[in-house]
């Protein structure tokens, strides 16, 4: 299955936040949708990315996925940002 830039994202939100509630807000999302992503996500990849239910402690996959996700959605953040920097100067 294919893991969606999207799902990173959540995921570091509710990593960051230590709760599904203030990361769903800061996502703009629903709490139940922020925490079915994450469900999806731990099903692809196999494990718990938390201890326990409060999601405010990262299991070790939890925190390795975090360095990973961390490195990919600064780069991603970089590439569009490049690409509409490029965007705007052969169009503008």
């Amino acid at each position: 299955m294919n893991i969606k830039i999207e799902a990173l994202r959540v995921f570091a939100a509710v990593a960051d936040h230590g709760n599904i509630s203030i990361a769903a807000n800061a996502l703009g999302r629903t709490p139940s949708a922020v925490s079915m992503t994450l469900k999806q996500l731990e099903k692809s990849l196999g494990g718990s990315l938390f201890e326990g239910e409060r999601k405010h402690q990262l299991t070790e996959l939890g925190r390795f996925t975090r360095e990973v996700a961390t490195v990919q959605l600064t780069s991603y953040s970089r590439a569009i940002d490049a690409i509409k920097a490029f965007a705007r100067n052969a169009t503008g």
